[in-house]
């Protein structure tokens, strides 16, 4: 059998130092995690105020079907934008308490606390969008965003 190369993604995210978005090239969700915690030591070390949003496109420059990652020390929430710009965001276990999370996509994005889910399940869901496109259904992913 014939070993196939991943493919690199690009990941994107708001670099408090330079102020501006920056991004590179990510072969593995153990990439992504690294760029994430990295990103997310450093809004906690600069104070920033609200959770670092990373941004993983098939390419640079392609938002269409792309995932994004919100970090929080207590989960992670996933957003999928797929093909026709639809969206559906990972949704925990937790009771629906109405509050919500801010995370730092180039703007404010307020996520509600219900959509952040276990850490590993978040890296296992970025894995396997990474290497089929698909969305893990363990994850919970849900287009209910007024549930979430």
């Amino acid at each position: 059998m014939e070993r196939v190369e991943p493919s690199p993604h690009y990941l994107r995210y708001w670099d408090l130092t330079e102020k501006e978005e920056t991004g590179g090239d990510a072969i593995s969700a153990a990439e992504v995690v690294a760029t994430a915690d990295a990103v997310a030591a450093s809004y906690r070390e600069q104070d920033f105020g609200s959770y670092p949003g990373l941004t993983l496109q098939r390419a640079a420059g392609t938002p269409a079907d792309s995932l994004g990652i919100c970090v929080a020390p207590f989960g992670w929430a996933l957003i999928h934008t797929d093909e026709g710009f639809a969206q559906m965001i990972t949704h925990s276990d937790r009771p629906l308490d109405g509050t919500d999370q801010q995370v730092w996509f180039e703007d404010i994005l307020e996520i509600g606390t219900v959509c952040f889910i276990d850490r590993g399940l978040a890296v296992e869901a970025i894995g396997t969008w990474m290497a089929c496109g698909g969305l893990l259904a363990a994850a919970g992913f849900t287009d209910d965003l007024f549930a979430a």
